[in-house]
């Protein structure tokens, strides 16, 4: 039997401790398409999608579970929708523009492929639009029994059987899946194409390296491709030989090093440093060029260029992304999402795979919603630690019978596809935006024989917060940047702080100094912005607040069990991330636990966590990264958990208890 062809199924994930890849729209429902249907007489319609659909200017009555059917006589109709086109039949002459441009319903499905089976062969194949079997239209194709016809129709989407002779699949979109039980040869347009080419590519990342004949060595952290002949990839590594014209690789993931021989330079996303080593016979010229900045010897260059000497290292810290690296002569440059319609395409591919699973389906036909299929609708967390990748996807549901929103989330490990979680989840808003109630309902699959066979359980939660802290929720964080004087460090940070250390009995400037300074954090990682402690990099906030709550002063001058450690770690915010995925993957909040503390140390990293910005867009990339799916928990509790909390501008003591609770407790968080 061959295998699926989706994603996830070429090549595997290199050595990485923790790597995170989020992918899905701020709000699932921000990018919508538009038609119009316009008649001067009377024409009847009925067309579906595979995502959101509402009637603009339109009969009430029109839509009804994706589906709009109407007769519009010497007037225009009106939509709204996402995705694509499911199916599509007009009666009468309307004129029809989608997304303002004309559409004939009779030839919408304008891609194709002719499937060419070896004998009989049991096909599964589906499409992010409308798919349809027809015979080919080549002269020496032979039709006969198990052809188009014996393909059946599982949606508007999806076809399944078995065929002996040729076919040809012609469909809107792209395809998203497809599976053989035997070999088979794909054409198109007439010529033949590779099996690994059948589905779009879902490698958003692009990386090009030129040299003047040097080999070469690119790791990532998670799957790569070549992009011709002149790589060759293998666990996530690309090596080859680096000339003046380009080489191309794809990847996904993130890029982690660039070798030539031994030399090589190394991103540490955690620390924001690229870590520069030369072998020990050689000096070694490397060049960095990062989005924001790079900094080297007190100063700032917007591409550095320095040579390290043989059998040294050098850790040289950048601001924002770095998009080039040269070692030694080889420089290559690049972009985790070069390709930004193949992180759409994983998403589909993804979200096809799971679609085929019996936890979907059971979850899906019990949702008091219709699933959304486009890829606005679908969100996915790609995890991948100790060489063991998952995935965990959000589909977004629509046309609700309860809640104002709702999504099915399903936990898979993607080398055996089992599935390790299910839930469904509803939430409930307020004029303001933010939660007021959650109710997720999670099959119990651990013991259970079948998925058909688990229980559900359903927990509901309300968060009633007082109105005029509604309408602060969700306010932005500034900072004003690295201090300029670093000779007034810490009484820059004393002056900000004086509010919070005013509560907090025998904490003196003093004090505070002893821990900085014995933290060994880089003045460069610090700054004061509104009266808080500002962290430029992973590092830099663990060995502050380890430093914090290993001094003498925390057992000596206030006895640990009388200090509230939360009120010195909720001064400590993370700055200078676009999202949470460094944050997740670093075990920084890990390293905060302590068998010492109370579980008042959980509630402050909890308070930490919705401060570093968790609140945005980079909710389930904590959750993925703290892998709290590994308890069977999912990404939905903690991703749902933790937007109820970013409802409330200030996260209340019983709301993060509730998070530290023994049921919720994330991996190595002994604390509670």
């Amino acid at each position: 039997m061959t295998a699926a062809i989706g994603a996830g199924s070429s090549g595997t994930a290199s050595a990485q401790m923790s790597d995170t890849m989020e992918r899905g729209a701020r709000d699932p429902d921000a990018t919508l398409r538009s038609i119009v249907i316009k008649s001067s007489d009377r024409s009847s319609y009925q067309f579906s999608v595979s995502g959101v659909l509402t009637a603009t200017d339109a009969p009430d009555d029109a839509v009804e579970s994706g589906t709009a059917t109407a007769t519009v006589s010497d007037g225009v109709h009106q939509y709204e929708f996402s995705g694509e086109f499911t199916g599509f039949d007009v009666s009468g002459d309307p004129a029809i523009r989608v997304d303002g441009k004309e559409f004939d319903a009779d030839s919408y499905l304008d891609q194709s492929v002719e499937i060419i089976p070896r004998g009989q062969t049991t096909v599964d194949v589906s499409a992010s639009g409308r798919i349809e079997a027809e015979s080919p239209r080549s002269d020496s194709a032979k039709s006969g029994e198990n052809g188009p016809e014996s393909l059946d129709r599982v949606n508007g989407r999806t076809l399944q059987g078995t065929i002996t002779t040729p076919v040809s699949l012609v469909y809107t979109g792209e395809l998203t899946f497809f599976d053989a039980d035997s070999e088979v040869h794909f054409k198109r347009d007439g010529d033949r194409v590779d099996a690994a080419d059948i589905l779009p590519s879902s490698m958003p990342g692009g990386v090009t390296v030129t040299g003047e004949g040097e080999s070469f060595k690119i790791t990532t952290s998670d799957q790569a491709d070549k992009v011709g002949a002149d790589t060759t990839v293998e666990d996530g590594t690309i090596t080859g030989t680096a000339n003046e014209t380009a080489t191309e690789a794809r990847y996904d993931g993130n890029l982690v090093s660039v070798s030539r021989g031994d030399a090589t330079a190394t991103i540490s996303s955690e620390q924001k440093r690229v870590i520069c080593s030369a072998p020990s016979d050689s000096s070694v010229e490397f060049t960095i060029n990062a989005t924001e900045a790079v900094i080297y010897d007190d100063a700032v260059h917007e591409t550095l260029t320095t040579t390290v000497a043989a059998d040294a290292t050098e850790r040289i810290k950048f601001l924002g992304e770095v998009t080039s690296l040269g070692v030694g002569g080889v420089t290559a440059e690049f972009d985790s999402e070069r390709y930004p319609e193949a992180a759409v395409s994983a998403r589909l591919q993804t979200g096809a795979v799971v679609e085929r699973t019996d936890a979907f389906e059971r979850a899906a036909s019990e949702a008091d919603g219709r699933v959304r299929h486009d890829p606005e609708g679908i969100y996915l967390v790609s995890n991948t630690t100790d060489d063991k990748p998952s995935d965990s996807t959000v589909h977004h549901l629509t046309d609700l019978d309860r809640g104002d929103e709702g999504a099915i989330t399903i936990s898979r490990h993607r080398d055996s596809g089992e599935v390790a979680h299910v839930e469904t989840v509803y939430e409930w808003k307020t004029k303001f935006d933010t939660t007021s109630k959650v109710t997720s309902e999670t099959l119990q699959l651990a013991g259970a024989a079948s998925v058909q066979a688990a229980s559900v359980e359903t927990t509901t939660e309300e968060y009633n917060v007082p109105e005029d802290r509604l309408r602060s929720a969700g306010d932005p964080v500034t900072t004003q940047g690295l201090i300029d004087d670093a000779s007034d460090f810490i009484g820059d940070i004393w002056d900000g702080l004086t509010g919070v250390v005013d509560s907090i009995a025998g904490l003196g400037e003093n004090m505070l100094q002893t821990v900085i300074e014995d933290s060994g954090v880089d003045q460069n990682d610090l700054a004061v912005s509104s009266g808080q402690i500002v962290c430029n990099s992973i590092t830099a906030i663990q060995d502050l607040a380890t430093e914090l709550i290993n001094t003498k002063y925390v057992y000596d001058v206030a006895k640990w069990s009388d200090v509230d450690l939360g009120k010195v770690l909720w001064k400590v915010r993370l700055t200078g991330y676009d999202s949470v995925v460094s944050v997740a993957t670093s075990d920084a909040f890990a390293e905060f636990g302590d068998d010492d503390w109370s579980c008042g140390s959980c509630i402050a990293i909890i308070r930490l966590a919705l401060d570093v910005g968790i609140c945005g867009f980079g909710v389930s990339a904590f959750c993925a990264g703290t892998n709290w799916w590994n308890l069977g928990l999912g990404a939905a509790p903690c991703t749902v958990a933790l937007g109820a909390l970013c409802s409330l501008a200030v996260a209340t003591l019983p709301d993060a208890r509730d998070l530290c609770s023994a049921a919720n407790e994330p991996t190595g968080w002994s604390v509670c």
